[in-house]
């Protein structure tokens, strides 16, 4: 199961329906948590010192990329796909 399958069949199965305030809250912790795995993609990039960089989509940080594949924000832990 992906990452991506994980979110959805939390998100459906906790839709509308009650549960207790602890509950709900470590369901959302759950699904933000598994959010920051799935590699996000921001267009924009800049060079700094002849290294290409880019700002976390999640959190803004700029990020250096050094190669291609997915690098993770040191800052808030969000996987950025590098392509």
């Amino acid at each position: 199961m992906t990452a991506e399958e994980a979110i959805q069949i939390i998100k459906f199965y906790t839709g509308n329906t009650y549960k207790p305030e602890k509950i709900q809250e470590a369901i959302n912790m759950s699904i933000k948590a598994l959010e920051r795995h799935v590699p996000k993609k921001d267009n924009f990039r800049i060079e700094i010192s002849g290294k290409p960089h880019m700002p976390c989509p999640n959190c803004g940080k700029c990020i250096e990329l050094n190669k291609n594949g997915v690098v993770y924000c040191d800052n808030c832990g969000q996987a950025i796909l590098d392509d």
